[in-house]
């Protein structure tokens, strides 16, 4: 801030996980013009933050299905490359494809009977943990809530698509989002919620046409979950990744 003050300061630039080493020079004159010089270093140490696990919505099953569960929304704030390790921590056991992979799938198995008097009840409990490159982890959980096959007639659940926002991950200054879409069902949407990760929920103006206006954003991230429901309890969920800037 001031090249020839005793002590002059500045503002560290941003940089990349290697860091970076910055030389300062000082000369030194004094009333006889005789000089001397002496040299510093200052080393900038990049700032590693943790990745955010994101082991998407909760979903609901029925044995002999096949469930895919979705860790795509999982993000790096330095953008490194992401491990993914998915693990069950409760309800009645079943084999993931690969716990490695960001969506394994799995069967539900087709004993209903031993599946909903498990201990836990009808709930599959998963957990995902995320790892950076520099080993800094993130870990986020999902429900699968198995129903009985001959529960309903209707196992067809709606068709949910959100419009706008077109992309599932956003980036914004803004203090609130506006989120439209669609809803469709073989017999009849009955309704459209929203929910967010710091437990905030409200229903959707409309259903085949429904809409979200101002909701408000928190600081970092923002993860929507929009859920549409059919009369007989069948569901849809999308989510959306929203990051905030300000």
């Amino acid at each position: 801030d001031d090249s020839t003050a005793a002590s002059p300061g500045f503002t560290a630039p941003g940089v990349d996980l290697q860091g970076a080493s910055l030389v300062f020079q000082l000369t030194v004159t004094d009333a006889g013009g005789l000089q001397d010089t002496d040299n510093c270093m200052v080393t900038v140490v990049a700032q590693n933050k943790a990745p955010l696990a994101d082991a998407g919505p909760d979903q609901q099953a029925v044995p002999r299905s096949q469930v895919t569960l979705d860790g795509a929304n999982s993000a790096d704030p330095e953008g490194t490359d992401l491990t993914f390790h998915w693990r069950q921590t409760d309800g009645f056991p079943v084999a993931l494809s690969d716990p490695m992979a960001v969506a394994p799938v799995f069967i539900v198995p087709d004993d209903s009977d031993a599946l909903l008097a498990s201990a836990s009840g009808n709930e599959l409990v998963f957990e995902l943990t995320v790892t950076d490159t520099s080993g800094l982890s993130s870990v986020d959980t999902c429900v699968v809530a198995v129903n009985a096959s001959d529960q309903t007639e209707d196992k067809q659940p709606p068709e949910l698509d959100i419009l706008n926002p077109s992309r599932s991950r956003i980036f914004t200054r803004k203090s609130t989002i506006n989120i439209s879409g669609t809803a469709a069902d073989n017999q009849h949407v009955d309704r459209v919620i929203w929910e967010d990760n710091r437990g905030n929920s409200g229903e959707a103006d409309g259903v085949e046409q429904w809409r979200i206006d101002n909701l408000p954003l928190s600081r970092w991230r923002n993860t929507i979950t929009i859920t549409a429901y059919d009369e007989a309890g069948n569901s849809q969920s999308k989510t959306l990744a929203i990051y905030t800037f300000r």
